[in-house]
């Protein structure tokens, strides 16, 4: 992980379709983002939240315990996963 939000280069770190990889990803990309503030470690972190992790993150947005949901928030804002903001919204509105 350290190398690619360096290098920008993904080599083996596609997750895989297993839970526990993209558990252990989440919590790397999350001590990552709380640690590096470059605006480039930004980029590289949300491009890699975007393109591997979204679906994931949809679908526990949308779990029925509240504390999986606010997970999935957190991560979220410290992905920097903006393109979101609308599937959040039709959330909110949906709860409503």
């Amino acid at each position: 992980m350290f190398h690619f939000l360096q290098s920008g280069e993904e080599g083996s770190l596609q997750p895989d379709k297993t839970e526990e990889k993209f558990i252990a990803l989440i919590e790397l990309l999350n001590e990552y983002s709380n640690v590096l503030d470059s605006e480039d470690v930004k980029g590289k972190i949300s491009e890699f939240a975007n393109k591997h992790l979204t679906n994931y993150m949809k679908s526990e947005l949308k779990q029925r315990r509240w504390s999986l949901r606010m997970n999935a928030l957190y991560s979220v804002e410290d992905f920097y996963m903006n393109h979101l903001v609308g599937e959040l919204h039709k959330l909110y509105v949906k709860k409503m």
